[in-house]
């Protein structure tokens, strides 16, 4: 352990495993609010990849599949005032990402943060990147949280870009490798499984003991949490960590 002007600097790639475990747990842990337990925001992404999970054709309830990925969008902050998302989108905007969705998925849903060091795996990934881009930002509006928000919400195959995962992972690698993490490209995506190597342990035994939660009896089956699921808790909670900020419905487009 580095301790620096007595903050804490962790080991290059390297978070301390209880943290990373304790941003896990939060995740599950009903909220409680005047004696009753109650459910929590980030549950919609357990909602929606419960969903994308249990269909191999999004389009064939495309209003329905179009309400659940916008839903989880707007409740994970890609929805305020200031997005291009809150000012031009509306339940059918997402038709062509849906159609994009359903396009990539026999090539990228099973992937994880273990198969990025395949060529072929990092090129499917930055290729359904581009195509949702294209699709749900049109205009070309700022895009690397939107988009790996889908991507992470229909697939579970890669952390969020948002500003505290950037700045909990910029602050465990190197000063030159810190702008990978502006954009999905074969630098970020090898320096994601660099990071997922130095951190296996814990990031395998969490992917494998916990699972999402489901909406109800009826509704599409639990499912085990990926491991780029646990890395985007990990590195989101360092983040908030060193930036002591809100929490993650404030984070803008």
């Amino acid at each position: 352990m580095t301790v620096v002007a007595d903050r804490y600097v962790p080991p290059m790639y390297s978070m301390e495993p209880e943290a990373v475990t304790a941003a896990v747990a939060s995740l599950a842990a009903p909220v409680v609010r005047n004696g009753a337990a109650t459910g929590r925001r980030e549950w919609s992404w357990d909602f929606c990849i419960n969903y994308f999970s249990a269909t191999d054709d999004p389009t064939a309830e495309m209003e329905k599949s179009c309400l659940q990925l916008g839903y989880y969008l707007a409740s994970w902050g890609m929805l305020r005032g200031s997005s291009w998302l809150f000012k031009n989108a509306h339940p059918r905007h997402y038709t062509a990402t849906i159609e994009t969705i359903a396009r990539h998925s026999p090539t990228v849903r099973d992937l994880d943060l273990s198969d990025y060091t395949d060529t072929q795996a990092r090129a499917a990934l930055i290729s359904a990147y581009a195509d949702i881009k294209g699709a749900l930002l049109p205009d070309g509006n700022e895009h690397a949280t939107a988009v790996t928000k889908v991507m992470l919400g229909v697939w579970g195959n890669i952390p969020a870009f948002d500003t505290y995962l950037r700045a909990g992972l910029r602050s465990i690698v190197s000063p030159a490798e810190r702008a990978a993490f502006n954009t999905v490209s074969d630098r970020s995506l090898e320096l994601l499984n660099r990071i997922y190597r130095e951190n296996q342990g814990v990031i395998d035994q969490l992917a494998n003991s916990h699972a999402t939660v489901i909406f109800s009896d009826h509704a599409a089956p639990s499912r085990s949490y990926t491991r780029a699921k646990v890395l985007d808790a990990a590195g989101f909670a360092l983040g908030e960590q060193l930036l002591a900020g809100p929490d993650r419905s404030d984070e803008a487009l």
